[in-house]
């Protein structure tokens, strides 16, 4: 009976499913943690040309001091100090939102990409193209690489930055973090042959000459890249608000650096003739314990944000489907509160057709107790039952219950029925049917006792008849004395040609004439809207031309009457012949003798409502007070060559009215009145 909130219900599933996700992912990032993370990643980029700037400045002015930590140690390449800035540069610029900033970031990767890979094409193809010692600054050592050349590992990390930079752009960010942590582990397995002095981790094979400014640079890229998108892709568990993303944040750390670290305080403690032998070993050991210890903690941290997710997600659940069920009810507590005070009766019916649900105004309409409607068949309230809009004698409730119809779907009939007071009721009946989960298929009605209503409608329909046949008894009873007056007139006016009072009686004449037409228009006027209107398509253009050329014949004047196309509408087509011949007669009687009448005929759409709306124009003189002329007896400016009586008007309204429409009178742009008339109840179709 209540409004539904079932979560069986396809949309409050889909509403569910999207409130969960939406609470998920709001728990995961913390807004403040990702955008210090992001001033890390700025902090990155902005190091890392500082570091590769005052490397290039060496170059230039010849401190090279500048361009490595220590005098026994490799330095920075010139070229590797330029790709530096450049990469870190573009780690910047990727921060920006400015439309040019994805070019210029693209451009600086793709410059550095290209010269790793010329670099790494020399050593694989045992070949020197002169374009790595720029400006001939680097003075090379002997039996050592050609001077300026990048190291293969030094190519292998920019080049690593460059891809993670691109797929970054791309949003791709788990390939982009991975290639930023690949370059970040390739860096770090050479700071740790440093701080260790364990010369085979960073001067072997590929990893020769890498100097300890590179290595750094090339973490600060990588830290740079993975930290820049710190709510996307792997490095959301870091700025993840679940206890994973708190256990890396806080473990991470540690159980890397410790192993490390003090596995250089071991090296360091030895005597050196016993750390030279054994600072390799400890500095592998060291770094396998440091990245297998990180390893297993970003594993165990990401399984316990799979925890937390999972869990958050039941708990969303659980109170989401609690809310709703709490919903459910006050919707239900809402409708029952709202049938309850309702001024209508309610009763709700089983498949047979049995009361199993009631309120207090159909007890009252029937006059019963609740123990004499819970379980009475219907039948056995309701008398008889017919549509509104139907001829059959029973409803399809009814005809259902007999077995002898389809499921009835929603209907409104009227029903009568007997009180156990002896009232007759007349009701209106709305009714309805539910599928319920719980209580299967059930119907609803809502009646109102229109029992008064009915016998109102039925004196009045008896007061009008009783109107309308004084109106002609009265009609036949003026026309005889007025037929009487015309005709003596008729014939003291033959006996008196050519002296003074035939003008008396001509005047007595002409006035008999205008009574006789005020009781027609009266008349005309009283029977309008009695009968039910026959609605039938009317082709308006067809109606108002035949009209028109009617009144042009008539009409003791030169008038021209012109007849736009009209839409096609649904109506009483007499009843719109007489308002079309009210207007347009009208139109060329009150146009003044110094013109020659003038009359438009058109349409147009209102904008409120989009129905159309016939106009009729004249080239008369402009209107005032112009509700008062459709009132009954009311003239617009007339002369003594003018005859009416002041009705027409008032019978166009009321035919307007019965189309569920309504006319007025304005002002067109010519300057001269025009009527109006709004057809609600017809759509606006044009013919073609």
């Amino acid at each position: 009976m209540g409004a539904s909130t079932r979560l069986s219900d396809p949309a409050d599933v889909t509403a569910l499913v999207d409130s969960i996700q939406a609470r998920t992912v709001a728990s995961l990032p913390r807004a403040e943690l990702v955008r210090r993370l992001s001033l890390v990643s700025l902090g990155a980029g902005l190091a890392m040309m500082l570091v590769g700037g005052v490397t290039a400045l060496g170059w230039f002015t010849g401190t090279y001091d500048l361009t490595r930590v220590s005098s026994g140690l490799a330095s920075m390449k010139l070229t590797t100090a330029t790709c530096v800035v450049a990469v870190g540069l573009a780690i910047l610029v990727k921060r920006s939102r400015r439309p040019g900033a994805r070019v210029v970031a693209l451009s600086l990767a793709g410059g550095v990409a290209a010269l790793c890979v010329v670099a790494l094409a020399q050593y694989a193809l045992g070949t020197t193209y002169d374009i790595d010692n720029w400006f001939g600054l680097d003075p090379g050592r002997v039996g050592g690489d050609p001077p300026g050349r990048m190291s293969v590992a030094t190519a292998c990390g920019l080049l690593l930055l460059c891809v993670a930079l691109y797929l970054g752009h791309e949003y791709r960010y788990w390939a982009s973090q991975m290639c930023a942590t690949a370059c970040g582990v390739l860096a770090g397995v050479t700071l740790v042959g440093y701080l260790y002095g364990a010369d085979s981790l960073y001067d072997i094979g590929a990893f020769r000459s890498i100097s300890l400014t590179t290595s750094l640079s090339l973490l600060l890229g990588a830290i740079g890249v993975v930290l820049r998108h710190a709510d996307e892709g792997y490095a959301s568990l870091i700025s993840g608000n679940t206890a994973g993303g708190i256990i890396v944040r806080r473990i991470l750390p540690v159980s890397f650096l410790v192993p490390i670290v003090a596995g250089g305080l071991v090296v360091h403690l030895q005597p050196d003739d016993v750390a030279d032998e054994t600072s390799g070993l400890i500095a592998v050991a060291a770094s396998l314990v440091g990245f297998v210890g990180a390893g297993l903690v970003w594993l165990q941290a990401s399984r316990l944000r799979s925890i937390d997710l999972r869990r958050a997600g039941a708990e969303n659940a659980f109170a989401i489907a609690r809310d709703a069920l709490r919903a459910q009810q006050e919707a239900e507590q809402r409708t029952r509160a709202i049938i309850t005070a309702s001024a209508a009766g309610y009763l709700s019916f089983d498949l047979e057709g049995r009361v199993i649900d009631y309120n207090d105004a159909a007890l009252a309409t029937f006059a019963r107790t609740p123990e004499q409607v819970l379980g009475v068949r219907v039948d056995k309230l309701v008398a008889r039952s017919s549509p509104v809009d139907g001829d059959s004698d029973r409803s399809a409730l009814r005809l259902y219950l007999d077995g002898e119809g389809p499921l009835p779907g929603n209907q409104r009939y009227e029903a009568t029925a007997t009180s156990l007071d002896g009232r007759s009721l007349v009701l209106d009946v709305v009714l309805w049917s539910v599928e319920d989960e719980d209580e299967g298929l059930g119907f609803h009605v809502f009646m109102t006792d229109i029992s008064g209503r009915k016998q109102s409608e039925l004196e009045l329909r008896r007061a009008n008849d009783d109107l309308a046949n004084f109106s002609a008894a009265m009609a036949h009873d003026l026309r005889t004395p007025l037929t009487v007056v015309k005709g003596f007139a008729s014939m003291l006016r033959g006996n008196l040609e050519g002296r003074r009072e035939e003008e008396f009686v001509a005047r007595i004449e002409g006035a008999a004439d205008r009574g006789s037409r005020l009781i027609d228009d009266i008349l005309a006027f009283a029977q309008i809207g009695r009968e039910a209107l026959h609605r039938e398509p009317v082709d308006l253009t067809t109606l108002a031309e035949h009209v028109s050329a009617e009144h042009v014949v008539a009409s003791d004047r030169r008038a021209d009457v012109r007849v736009e196309p009209l839409p096609r509408v649904p109506g009483d087509e007499a009843l719109l012949r007489t308002m079309l011949s009210n207007f347009v007669g009208n139109a060329i009687k009150y146009v003044p003798d110094d013109r020659d009448p003038a009359v438009v005929v058109d349409s147009v759409l209102d904008e409120a409502t989009g129905w159309p709306v016939i106009r009729i124009a004249d080239n008369g003189d402009p209107l005032e007070d112009t509700d008062r002329l459709f009132d009954m007896f009311e003239r617009g400016a007339a002369d003594d060559r003018t005859v009416g009586s002041g009705v027409g008007l008032a019978v166009c309204r009321r035919i307007a009215e019965l189309h569920g429409g309504r006319a007025w009178l304005e002002t067109s742009e010519a300057g001269g009145p025009r009527f109006c008339v709004l057809l609600s109840a017809a759509p606006a179709v044009r013919p073609g």
